[in-house]
């Protein structure tokens, strides 16, 4: 049973043109995460912890029982593939993450959820956009960020909809935090085998993010290929073709 998280802002369906068959022997999951497609949660207020991620992927195995279960995870997906590694206790052969968050903190998320400043000037961001994007257009005049930092994060506080899944989002997924070294013991008695897929132009989140996790993971491979960020829309042709060779090796 392979299993597939899509990233941010984006559905199960991201998964729809990359895979037009279902290789042989696989059983494929493609799975909308809370507050994405058709999925909800039961309450923002309420964080989604790792034991809830284990308690589905056991209902999972009871609805199709499989001999092996593999993780595909893309951007945000894999900081969740990541924190279902941690709390299952359910063997993981292999995982493929793709552009990953999760690996290690991104130091603006880290700030703007978990440090006491940064989350009041979040939410002071999230009720009050124009002073924020005023600020961002400043910052972006000034050089101090780029023209797609600048249009990207801009998108996300350009109407309310896209405000609240940014604050449910954020808010909804801090409490999977993935522990490299809980996956370091977890890999080496289990081993998994890690493939880690990064553009080397990517703007959202930089290559050196994945550093400690390659260096300190058994066997961790790191592929960086051609290309941005988002390397499943449409699939990169080097991504697609080694995720089609390896599911069908």
């Amino acid at each position: 049973m392979l299993l597939c998280f899509h990233g941010y802002g984006q559905s199960r369906k991201l998964f729809d043109s990359l895979f037009k068959t279902v290789p042989l022997g696989w059983r494929l999951v493609m799975i909308d995460l809370p507050h994405f497609g058709e999925s909800e949660w039961k309450s923002t207020d309420q964080p989604i912890l790792p034991v809830e991620l284990d308690a589905f992927l056991q209902r999972l195995l009871k609805k199709y029982p499989a001999e092996e279960v593999h993780l595909l995870a893309f951007s945000l997906g894999a900081k969740v593939a990541l924190g279902l590694y941690q709390a299952t206790t359910t063997l993981i052969k292999s995982a493929i993450l793709i552009s990953p968050d999760g690996l290690k903190i991104h130091p603006l998320y880290k700030f703007a959820i978990y440090h006491p400043v940064g989350k009041r000037l979040f939410f002071a961001a999230l009720r009050w956009p124009k002073v924020f994007l005023f600020v961002l257009k400043l910052l972006y005049k000034l050089r101090i960020t780029d023209a797609f930092k600048y249009k990207f994060v801009s998108r996300q506080f350009e109407s309310e909809s896209r405000r609240k899944i940014l604050h449910d989002v954020w808010r909804g997924f801090s409490q999977i935090r993935p522990d490299i070294g809980i996956i370091v013991h977890k890999s080496a008695a289990w081993n998994t085998e890690w493939h880690v897929i990064w553009g080397d132009g990517d703007n959202i989140l930089p290559l050196k993010l994945c550093e400690d996790f390659i260096q300190k993971v058994n066997g961790a491979k790191l592929h960086v290929v051609e290309g941005g960020h988002f390397l499943l829309n449409p699939p990169q042709e080097s991504v697609k073709s080694f995720l089609h060779s390896t599911l069908n090796a």
